[in-house]
């Protein structure tokens, strides 16, 4: 009756280690699954960060050249403006100056 006992308990032992077995291996199956999936979430998030990098940096470019672009046409404009002034002022005191000399 005891090694009876004995042998049952040593069936029920490894028949209960074998799930404990199975278990744990799915544990790791899962965790490995997990780490392939965040490296998988993490290389995507990488790739557009990267890419709305590019684009960021071709926005850029493209306001900078505009900008440029403004600065100069506001430069152009301030120096046609200077000297349409310049001539003015000039021919009124030429006007005044030779109205002064007939008088």
């Amino acid at each position: 009756m005891t090694l009876k006992i004995i042998r049952t308990s040593a069936l029920v032992s490894s028949n209960y280690q074998k799930p404990k077995f199975k278990l744990n291996c799915a544990q790791v199956e899962l965790k490995r699954l997990q780490n392939e999936y965040k490296k998988a979430r993490d290389d995507t998030s990488r790739s557009r960060l990267r890419e709305t990098n590019a684009e960021l940096g071709r926005a850029s470019r493209t306001l900078n050249s505009t900008w440029m672009r403004a600065m100069r046409q506001k430069v152009v404009l301030y120096t046609v403006g200077g000297c349409f002034v310049v001539a003015v002022v000039v021919s009124i005191y030429l006007t005044y100056s030779s109205n002064a000399r007939k008088a």
